[in-house]
């Protein structure tokens, strides 16, 4: 599929990557905003060990990156290798790349990976004072779609990693132009519609690319079924990323009937204006 739009951070990796310093890079944002699909588009002409996390032991995970890692920095010494932890496996991977050219480490969907290791932020931040940003020819990417670990875990005050990023890539929907381009078999006004339902979410987006649909059959389809993916990501979203998933369901389900005012929302909430406030600061984070 044509990779659309993210022009600006493009150019924002790419400037990194040409740079002669060693780079440390999160990126984060909700789910289904595209992230790995960018992180895709800027890695393909490049060298680089693409690791996936899953929520499998550590022992496994290590397993995986290693097998990554194998026909990029070309040693297949690595095939008997066993680590006993990250920051082994880390350390000895990137230390057999001597070129110039900077090679790419990327741990996506890392929330997975330290929810089996939990030291590996310390052990990252380990590596990064005394390794890693010595070297020039190194840029790491850290990528998760957990935007409370990763704004607690790695980008915090209270994070082992906190003041050694370089920049930092905090994701957000496609704009608008950006957006329609996804939407090529619609008018403008039905694209405007588009984008009014389900915002720059590129996943959703995609929803609406079959031909052949007005824009009322596209609705009816993907929203009103509970065997269509947009009719169950709320309830999905929800319970991935909040610990009191009802809550904020109850929320948003009385902010959906009619115009409210914050009062009466805390009022048929069940809750103190206050606490809404927080509820509320939380959902307008995740997007």
């Amino acid at each position: 599929m044509k990779f659309i739009g993210r022009r600006h951070e493009l150019r924002f990796l790419e400037q990194h990557y040409a740079s002669n310093s060693a780079v440390l890079l999160p990126i984060y944002g909700r789910r289904r905003v595209g992230k790995s699909r960018l992180i895709d588009e800027f890695i393909r002409d490049k060298p680089c060990i693409y690791f996936l996390g899953k929520r499998m032991a550590t022992e496994l995970q290590i397993r995986q990156f290693t097998e990554a890692a194998i026909p990029v920095v070309q040693n297949v010494a690595l095939e008997h290798a066993r680590f006993p932890h990250w920051e082994a496996a880390l350390k000895s991977i990137t230390s057999l790349w001597k070129k110039e050219q900077k090679l790419l480490v990327v741990m996506d969907e890392l929330q997975w990976t330290a929810e089996a290791a939990p030291e590996l932020p310390s052990m990252l931040q380990a590596l990064w004072d005394r390794e890693w940003k010595h070297r020039g020819n190194l840029m790491i990417i850290l990528c998760g779609s957990h935007v409370g670990f990763m704004e607690r875990e790695i980008l915090g005050p209270r994070s082992p990693l906190f003041g050694r990023r370089s920049d930092q890539i905090h994701l957000g929907p496609l704009p608008f132009r950006e957006a329609v381009e996804m939407l090529p078999n619609y008018g403008e006004a039905d694209q405007a519609g588009v984008y009014f339902l389900v915002g720059g979410i590129p996943a959703y987006l995609e929803r609406f690319q079959a031909g052949g649909r007005s824009l009322q059959q596209a609705i009816t389809e993907e929203f009103c079924s509970e065997l269509r993916f947009l009719a169950l990501e709320p309830n999905f979203l929800l319970r991935e990323e909040l610990r009191e998933p009802a809550r904020y369901f109850t929320i948003l389900t009385q902010m959906a009937t009619k115009r409210i005012r914050h009062k009466d929302l805390a009022q048929q909430c069940f809750l103190d204006p206050g606490v809404l406030a927080g509820y509320l600061d939380t959902l307008l984070t995740l997007g």
